[in-house]
């Protein structure tokens, strides 16, 4: 279930939606999966409340140490990243170690959720996911050449994590680790989903009129969520 904020403010208006979720850790654990990108600008206006039980990691990673390309690197230097630590929030690192392939890191960022849910059977998955230009959301880019692959790679019921090589000159950081769709639309209990400014006007219309396959426009998955709330500035209705 798709639903819709159209509001002048949308950084104030999804970090005050974020805010009210997260009160949910104070009588659940939830674990908050964060997107990089335009998903990061509101997260420094979001309140974690007092005795949050609240583990904070990625809803998608780029393969690489490099700080201005890592996400869980560029979290770590916001002020949400720096109050989350001081009110004794957990996080689950999403940085490649030395020797690690693509492939085992994938493995190793779905091990952490997995045994995330299964000690807390109660918890609540909650994230945040912006969408590209292009209709990416979450690290998942389309495949308009190679649907079959696109099926393969990120519709596999049995896999929570995938890592996989972007298609040539679809994304500057090619190599990435991210969820599946299973895992949006069967785990995932709330998602906000923030999409504001005019490069994003084309994109949003697409989303809210569900036009388009999943392979060519990622984000159509968006409408099969459970319970997921576009934050935007773009009025389409």
């Amino acid at each position: 279930m798709l639903t819709t904020c159209v509001t002048d403010r949308p950084r104030e208006e999804a970090a005050r939606v974020l805010s009210d979720w997260l009160l949910v850790s104070k009588e659940r654990p939830v674990l908050l999966l964060l997107s990089g990108g335009s998903a990061f600008s509101f997260l420094d206006l979001v309140g974690i409340p007092s005795s949050a039980r609240l583990t904070v990691s990625m809803l998608d990673e780029r393969f690489s140490i490099d700080p201005a390309v890592n996400n869980f690197l560029g979290l770590s230097q916001t002020q949400f990243f720096t109050r989350a630590i001081e009110k004794g929030v957990e996080m689950l690192p999403t940085i490649p170690e030395d020797t690690e392939s693509l492939l085992a890191f994938a493995k190793r960022l779905e091990a952490q959720i997995i045994s995330w849910r299964e000690m807390h059977p109660e918890g609540s998955v909650i994230v945040t996911q912006g969408i590209g230009s292009d209709g990416h959301t979450a690290g998942i880019l389309p495949h308009l050449s190679d649907p079959d692959l696109f099926r393969t790679l990120f519709c596999d019921n049995a896999r929570l994590f995938v890592g996989y090589e972007a298609p040539e000159g679809s994304s500057p950081f090619r190599e990435r680790a991210t969820v599946t769709i299973p895992f949006l639309t069967g785990v995932v209990e709330r998602a906000l989903v923030f999409a504001a400014g005019p490069e994003k006007v084309a994109v949003v219309e697409r989303l809210l009129k569900g036009d388009g396959e999943v392979y060519e426009y990622p984000m159509v998955a968006i409408r099969g969520m459970q319970n997921a709330h576009l934050v935007t500035d773009i009025d389409k209705e």
